[in-house]
């Protein structure tokens, strides 16, 4: 549907002369891209509302796309898989929002200290796509760095406050960001077993 509606989109830009021919792959896939994060916005503004965890989310959501920008990580290579990932993360962190209980919080800050250690240690990953130079891996090694202490020093301020749901939201955003470079990694591993073997033959 959304790749049908980026296809029209573009099609009238053609239409209108408004981009050229040969650009016309590259607005295709960033339209399609825009209107994959209108939903995912969208879809998350509305379960905020729905479910009453509006700030909870806004610390998600910010934490999270923010670590993800800078440290890298598993990336699905189509957008509906790419969005339906996003959605079970955030839905994940709403049910555990709903659920919480105090004796939960510390756990998820041990979690959260953990998912620190891998981000710090295995950040920035390139991506095949877009790979990053010297400059560019030590830039954005230093900010990933930065935004895990910022994240870590607003969640024991959260935990002295008592405000549990920040604590946990920005934990959970933490701990999503190192799994997803978990699975990176043993994705990558897989493929070079794989490629070793083949190499053998």
């Amino acid at each position: 549907m959304l790749k049908k509606a980026s296809e029209n989109l573009t099609e009238k830009l053609l239409r209108y002369k408004i981009i050229e021919t040969d650009n016309k792959q590259y607005y295709l896939y960033g339209i399609e891209l825009l209107l994959i994060k209108m939903v995912f916005y969208l879809s998350v503004f509305s379960l905020a509302i729905i479910t009453n965890t509006i700030w909870s989310s806004i610390f998600f959501i910010f934490s999270f796309i923010t670590l993800r920008q800078y440290t890298g990580g598993y990336h699905c290579h189509r957008f509906w898989k790419c969005f339906l990932l996003s959605m079970l993360i955030y839905i994940i962190m709403i049910l555990i929002a709903l659920n919480l209980k105090n004796e939960m919080v510390v756990f998820f800050i041990v979690l959260a200290l953990l998912a620190s250690f891998i981000i710090v240690l295995r950040a920035p990953l390139n991506n095949v796509n877009k790979p990053l130079d010297v400059q560019e891996w030590k830039k954005y090694q230093m900010i990933s760095i930065i935004l895990v202490i910022c994240y870590l020093c607003s969640i024991f301020i959260g935990w002295q406050h008592g405000l549990c749901r920040l604590t946990v939201s920005i934990s959970w955003a933490l701990v999503a960001d190192a799994g997803l470079i978990l699975i990176h990694d043993e994705k990558e591993m897989r493929k070079n077993e794989k490629e070793n073997t083949q190499s053998n033959f």
